[in-house]
């Protein structure tokens, strides 16, 4: 399996590649370029399975090069990253039928499940050699037509011939509608439904479209949770009465089977343009995101739709409100963040996990800084994290967050007693973790915080914590550039400096003393 990764900024490619293990992907050629112009000449001569693609470059843009490297290699697989979130760029890659759009930063996990779809897509194509030529396809076949619609297809490729002639007597106009199914089980919201709810869905959108009346059906599976159905209808047919009752009989199939949405697509003509049908159903099963289980959409066009901002300033709200102890006013905050994002349902997934993600991250800071193991047992944070990308809807995000919160807060409960005996170490523990990016922060100055001598302060963190003032900040201060490390592209330099570091070869120094590596070598694991 071939790979090539195009990304004008070093640091992020060398980044991408260390966090993968590419042999055990079997992709065993990598190839690398700096611009769109040279990813476009060296993915003609190198004929990569798989693209992965940075959008802001120069010469030429991401998308622009991907988009030529489609016309020229119609089964190549995309996968797009990007530090910045716009609807128009998801758009595009939709367009694309992009493997995933990834936002910077982005775990290591996502990439390499992304990159283990794309390589399963391209199997696929491998694997099915040259395409039968009967009127009636096969299941295999009829999957790959559906799937080939869902972007656009040059006109030289083989497969425009099969779906010609299986689509014989359509007209060149005929409306054609794309609809997207996807289905959840309803014990926890996270795990896929069954294939037998699938199979359920195609059995009653062939019952419902007969192909010997008004209408033609295309039907693939995008994934095991994920339905295509690309519906053609013919001169005469009131295509809002047929999608309404199709859409009311699926509703009453699965409403006590499984947690579904409903996407419907924009009626375009002719069958060369339902990709762009595909890609406003995408936009509705983004919007079920924040609507809820059990719902019907249908695509509405929304010029310039808002698009929420997240701040760093809220996520801090967020921790501050945490360290006063008030867990109605932390249910409040999310409550209010869950009900301001139903109104901005053009927002990007991805963006709301991710900020999602970064309150979580509070939650456990604030439990480390009270010593509470148990709530942590209970889950990690890699566990929270990952039930945070997992579950498909908003109101699951916001009943998680919300459990979390009840959890953290029944440890503070039951550690109260212990706390209350000298709660000064805890006061200072928390001013550290509120100033650790400080470059002026030492003994000294939390003795002047405090109006006390500084071999007091020693004395009574030492025997709370097993540790001294110094020990800890460097800590903190090294958790906080791991977490940098991890999850974005900043400079060696930068980080220092954001940590309370000014001299980069110091933090160097101190990041090899607390973790027994250096930082480039940490990030490359």
């Amino acid at each position: 399996m071939k790979l090539l990764l195009v990304d004008d900024e070093e640091y992020s490619r060398d980044g991408i590649l260390s966090v993968v293990s590419w042999k055990s992907l079997g992709i065993d050629e990598i190839k690398i370029a700096e611009n769109g112009s040279e990813g476009l000449k060296t993915a003609l001569e190198f004929q990569p399975d798989i693209v992965l693609a940075d959008i802001r470059m120069p010469h030429m843009d991401g998308m622009t090069m991907c988009s030529r490297i489609r016309e020229k290699l119609p089964y190549c697989s995309f996968i797009i990253i990007s530090g910045y979130s716009d609807k128009e760029y998801l758009k595009s890659a939709i367009r694309l039928s992009a493997v995933n759009y990834l936002e910077k930063p982005f775990l290591p996990r996502e990439l390499t499940e992304s990159l283990k779809q794309a390589i399963a897509r391209r199997s696929a194509y491998i694997s099915s050699g040259v395409y039968p030529s009967p009127n009636m396809p096969s299941p295999d076949l009829e999957n790959r037509m559906a799937l080939a619609l869902l972007h656009p297809h040059p006109q030289s490729d083989p497969l425009w011939n099969q779906i010609h002639e299986h689509f014989p007597d359509l007209p060149e106009d005929a409306r054609w509608i794309t609809l997207l199914i996807t289905i959840y089980e309803r014990a926890d919201h996270r795990g896929i439904a069954g294939p037998e709810h699938q199979k359920e869905i195609f059995s009653l959108l062939r019952r419902h479209l007969d192909p010997g009346q008004d209408t033609c059906l295309l039907l693939g599976a995008k994934s095991e949770n994920v339905t295509v159905a690309h519906i053609a209808f013919r001169g005469g047919t009131d295509i809002s009465i047929r999608m309404g009752s199709l859409q009311r009989e699926l509703a009453d199939c699965l409403k006590n089977r499984c947690h579904y949405t409903i996407g419907e697509g924009a009626s375009v003509s002719g069958i060369h343009n339902v990709h762009s049908s595909y890609e406003t159903a995408m936009l509705c099963i983004q919007q079920g995101f924040f609507r809820g289980p059990d719902c019907v959409i249908a695509y509405q066009p929304v010029e310039n739709p808002p698009v929420y901002s997240f701040s760093q300033e809220a996520a801090e709200r967020f921790a501050q409100l945490i360290k006063g102890n008030d867990i109605q006013a932390v249910e409040a905050f999310i409550h209010t963040l869950s009900g301001e994002l139903k109104s901005y349902d053009y927002t990007l997934i991805s963006s709301v996990k991710d900020f999602f993600s970064q309150l979580i991250r509070k939650l456990y800071y604030h439990s480390d800084s009270f010593l509470l193991p148990a709530f942590s047992m209970e889950e990690t944070l890699a566990d929270s994290i990952q039930i945070i990308w997992d579950v498909p809807y908003l109101s699951n995000l916001e009943q998680y967050m919300c459990r979390r919160v009840s959890a953290l807060f029944r440890e503070l409960e039951k550690g109260s007693n212990r706390l209350q005996d000298n709660p000064l170490p805890c006061k200072i523990k928390n001013y550290i973790d509120s100033n650790y990016c400080d470059p002026n922060l030492c003994l000294q100055s939390l003795s002047d915080a405090f109006n006390i001598t500084t071999s007091y302060i020693c004395i009574i963190f030492k025997k709370q914590y097993q540790k001294t003032i110094n020990q800890y900040i460097n800590e903190k201060r090294i958790e906080k550039s791991m977490e940098y490390l991890e999850q974005s592209d900043k400079k060696i330099k930068e980080i220092s400096s954001l940590i309370g570091f000014p001299d980069a070869n110091y933090f160097i120094k101190v990041f090899k003393k607390v973790t027994g590596t250096t930082p480039k070598e940490y990030r490359r694991k």
